[in-house]
């Protein structure tokens, strides 16, 4: 290589590194200046990629309540729930005594959806456990655990949920006021 091209090599190397040095500054100070993202959103929107799960945010709780009591039902007469620490027995899920509540949730779109839960069960208000599971809805609308996921007890699930359990208490406590208002006549 005689000196000029090797000269003009070098200097396309630095310049090139001088690019993506300013670049990935550029996407962090982006990232990093973004005031009403957590650490928890500024996480997920990194990893989020086209065909992996993506958060499902609290506010469409509707979709998932099927999925959660199937998942309960399903759990319930599954081998996982011989492994608990808490005993929930198909007549309690049945009557309602025992409820799941969604803590976390995502979604991968496959031939159907793909649902990753983490649901709390109550009894009275009151934690009694939790599990994990993924469900895969067909396209037809049927409903599969397809995976069963960790056994939770109530201490996790309070210490890592806690601002979901606070969120829920204040909804149904609104929900509780907005029943008992009696309309202007």
């Amino acid at each position: 290589m005689n000196r000029p091209s090797w000269r003009l090599a070098m200097l396309s190397l630095a310049l090139l590194v001088t690019i993506v040095l300013l670049i990935q500054s550029y996407q962090s100070n982006s990232l990093e200046n973004q005031p009403s993202l957590s650490a928890v959103e500024l996480t997920q929107q990194k990893r989020t990629m086209v065909g992996g799960y993506s958060l499902i945010d609290r506010k469409q709780a509707d979709e998932l309540a099927p999925i959660a009591s199937f998942a309960l039902s399903e759990f319930v007469a599954s081998e996982a729930a011989s492994t608990a620490s808490f005993s929930v027995v198909p007549a309690q899920v049945e009557n309602k005594e025992v409820t799941p509540i969604v803590l976390s949730a995502q979604r991968q779109v496959v031939a159907g959806m793909n649902y990753k839960l983490t649901i709390g069960l109550m009894k009275n208000n009151i934690c009694v456990g939790g599990f994990k599971v993924t469900v895969w809805k067909q396209l037809s609308g049927e409903l599969r655990a397809t995976q069963w996921g960790d056994i939770l007890k109530c201490d996790e699930i309070e210490e890592e949920f806690a601002e979901v359990l606070n969120a829920l208490k204040v909804q149904k406590v609104m929900e509780g006021e907005n029943q008992d208002a009696k309309p202007d006549q």
